[in-house]
């Protein structure tokens, strides 16, 4: 992920676009950041991500298994994330996502499942409030800090992360903070400074 952003802030879409649909390949949960790309208008970044993710996840599995073999593999892998996602709570339930956190708060409950998406709703409404002021394009390095942001956010909400997911948070990190250094002193009329304090 760090590696597509890095490539739309150089205005390399096509690059980063195939970087970030691999990711979302590999792990579903990257593909929340196309929202962000569609809130920010970057749509050549958009356009190139989502043409990379219909490639790798529907016309070459297509190519190389036949239709029928690849409808099987994708209802096979929605079957797992669902009963993953949809196990009972319990004061022992694994992993470190938000979603765990509520059903070994609320064990045997029914509201942990819809308490995490309206808390994963407002905590995106927040987000989008707090990124409403548009910079120029995704070069701007107030971009990165949103990145960052956004890392930590889709770590939490993943009703699958664990512990190690959290290390990615390291390079995020210094990803943003080399690039809000280039930022001047008053830049952004103190925001700057907010987002150098705030990471």
């Amino acid at each position: 992920m760090l590696l597509a952003f890095y490539w739309f802030r150089g205005a390399r879409p096509a690059l980063g676009g195939s970087a970030l649909a691999l990711a979302a390949s590999v792990k579903a949960v990257p593909v929340a950041l196309v929202l962000y790309l569609v809130y920010k208008r970057a749509w050549r970044e958009t356009g190139w991500t989502l043409a990379y993710l219909v490639l790798l996840n529907l016309a070459l599995p297509v190519f190389v298994l036949g239709p029928h073999e690849t409808a099987t593999y994708w209802h096979r892998w929605r079957e797992v994330s669902d009963v993953q996602i949809a196990g009972a709570g319990s004061a022992h339930y694994y992993n470190q996502s938000l979603l765990a956190a509520l059903k070994r708060l609320l064990p045997g409950g029914w509201v942990a499942l819809p308490l995490f998406y309206a808390l994963a709703a407002l905590g995106a409404a927040g987000l989008a409030w707090a990124f409403r002021h548009d910079p120029p394009d995704l070069r701007d390095p107030r971009t990165a800090a949103e990145l960052a942001i956004c890392l930590g956010a889709l770590v939490v909400v993943d009703p699958l992360a664990w512990k190690a997911h959290y290390v990615t948070l390291v390079a995020a990190y210094f990803f943003c903070w080399g690039a809000l250094r280039r930022l001047p002193a008053g830049g952004g009329g103190g925001g700057a400074g907010w987002w150098r304090w705030a990471l």
